[in-house]
């Protein structure tokens, strides 16, 4: 009976040992238990490539996110991000044509909790942006780096509504600030855990032209102050549910109190080579990442107009100084207005925000007639509305 009641101390105390070993080891705040083993998710690439067609993520968030396109699926996985990393490059499952689409993170977290019901993780993500790639860029193009924002990953939730078939994106302090949600055009709403704070939210519309190759963006102004439309928020209450309902600000959109943000130079390139377009000493690249203008080809190429002043404000007008030709072998754009004044050689062209302005380029620049000339009397300054974006 004695050995009976050893053996039942002995075993009484190996549960009591396993069962400490399977939680918090004490004064230690670290969980220690292992993540779930043999997923599919767990063979992600975090692996910081430096390949000119990644696409390219700043997290600053503390946790590592693991990053799908469209939605989270295993086919749709394209890598993760390291906490705290500024410029990582992902390379994996990326589309073959230019394409846009919802970017959509993830959290270690989440996967383990509803590995095996992606649906919910789909309906409340850790973050989602909107994204674009072109694998046909110039390697020299800038590259966009898309932002996991800092706000996101706190214990208070922010439901993002907009029931309109569109690609909706949520901006935080500016309407160049970084994204905080997006909503694309399948969805009504998405709901994020955020940290607690004030927040001025921004919605812009993203639209992405295949046909084209042209990704826009779209602000909704003020028809008083001509300042992009906001709405601020305190979240500070992680037992309620806080809504940022979208529509509200976008029904104010039409094409008298929208912006690009941009106006807009068509080359039509019908001289003897390619070109490209010089802004002082830089390079102007287009918004899919090109930089070269064939011969016989068109192409589209914004010019920003943002106020730089830090605002939420836009220029009504521009002056630019540009230049079109071969590498090293550039002319100065002309410029004739509508009443035949022609701007002297290399002067400024003033361009009008929203509207769009042909270049005609001509000619050939080793006969020394290279030509590119923006004739208003021949082709007018065109708006461009919400329906040529659209197109």
């Amino acid at each position: 009976m004695k050995k009976w009641s050893k053996f039942l101390v002995l075993l009484l105390a190996i549960f009591a040992l396993a069962a400490c070993g399977g939680g918090k080891s004490s004064g230690d705040n670290t969980d220690i238990t292992p993540p779930v083993s043999g997923t599919w998710w767990e063979n992600a690439d975090f692996t910081n490539h430096s390949s000119a067609n990644a696409i390219r993520f700043r997290n600053d968030t503390d946790e590592d996110v693991w990053v799908f396109i469209n939605s989270v699926a295993q086919n749709n996985l394209i890598g993760g991000v390291r906490a705290g990393d500024q410029n990582a490059g992902l390379i994996a499952n990326l589309p073959t044509n230019p394409s846009a689409f919802p970017l959509v993170f993830v959290t270690r977290g989440q996967l383990q909790e509803n590995g095996s019901n992606l649906a919910a993780i789909n309906a409340r993500p850790f973050g989602r942006v909107h994204g674009f790639f072109n694998p046909n860029s110039d390697p020299t193009a800038p590259r966009e780096v898309y932002t996991i924002s800092g706000h996101l990953g706190g214990s208070h939730r922010l439901m993002i509504t907009d029931p309109d078939s569109r690609n909706v994106e949520v901006r935080v302090g500016g309407r160049g600030g970084p994204t905080l949600g997006y909503l694309s055009s399948n969805m009504n709403s998405v709901t994020l855990h955020v940290e607690p704070g004030d927040y001025d939210l921004f919605p812009v519309i993203r639209i992405f032209n295949s046909v084209l190759g042209r990704l826009n963006t779209i602000h909704p102004i003020s028809p008083i102050t001509g300042n992009s439309l906001f709405q601020s928020i305190n979240i500070s209450n992680a037992n309620n549910l806080y809504t940022f309902d979208a529509r509200n600000l976008l029904a104010l959109m039409d094409d008298s109190n929208i912006t690009s943000g941009v106006a807009w130079l068509y080359i039509n390139n019908t001289s003897a080579g390619a070109v490209q377009i010089i802004d002082g000493q830089q390079v102007v690249i287009d918004s899919v990442g090109n930089r070269l203008i064939n011969a016989n080809q068109t192409r589209t190429f914004h010019v920003d107009m943002t106020s730089g002043a830090g605002g939420n404000d836009f220029l009504p007008s521009r002056a630019v100084t540009y230049r079109i030709g071969p590498t090293g072998q550039e002319v100065p754009i002309e410029f004739i207005d509508a009443t035949g004044l022609t701007h002297l050689e290399g002067t400024p062209i003033p361009l009008d925000r929203d509207y769009m302005y042909t270049v005609r380029v001509t000619g050939n620049h080793n006969l020394g007639t290279l030509r590119a000339v923006i004739d208003l009397r021949e082709i007018p300054a065109r708006r461009i509305t919400l329906a040529d974006l659209q197109q």
